[in-house]
């Protein structure tokens, strides 16, 4: 018994780093990969860390962007052509979070934390930021999901 104890306990530790290393769920659900198409046509080579799931109540895409590789000044451009060009209107601002409606489709955009040097982490309305990275989400609302452009809509 003594000689089987640390043989479990190798197999122990190893089971326990393996699940740290667990990625982002995906899914390829046609809503999911119209949303991270979408994703990539606005944001281009600056995605990171893709995820996505599909629930009964919505489809939902997120990526993180560096602070690195995007700047509030590079956000603004993309913003006021890239994001309008393709049938986003923007909505408003909740708290960190800028928030663009296609219909009941939702894309938010919170910048880091370092970028906007607010002293606490704020949300929006379906994420929250980041110390170092551009929350990306896009939702596609089912069966009533209220989000905010849901609610506009209706």
């Amino acid at each position: 018994m003594v000689k089987i104890l640390p043989f479990f306990l190798i197999i122990l530790l190893v089971a326990c780093v393996k699940d740290n290393n667990i990625g982002r769920g995906q899914s390829n659900d046609p809503i999911n990969e119209e949303l991270k198409h979408e994703a990539k046509e606005i944001f281009k080579n600056k995605l990171e860390n893709e995820g996505s799931y599909k629930s009964y109540s919505s489809s939902d895409v997120f990526y993180e962007i560096s602070s690195n590789n995007l700047s509030m000044q590079q956000f603004n451009i993309i913003k006021n052509n890239l994001i309008e060009d393709r049938g986003w209107f923007f909505l408003k601002k909740k708290d960190q979070a800028y928030i663009f409606c296609q219909g009941t489709r939702q894309l938010e955009v919170i910048p880091p934390q370092e970028l906007v040097g607010n002293k606490i982490l704020g949300g929006g309305d379906i994420g929250k930021q980041i110390e170092n990275k551009w929350n990306i989400i896009l939702s596609h609302t089912i069966n009533g999901t209220l989000n905010r452009c849901y609610l506009q809509s209706k």
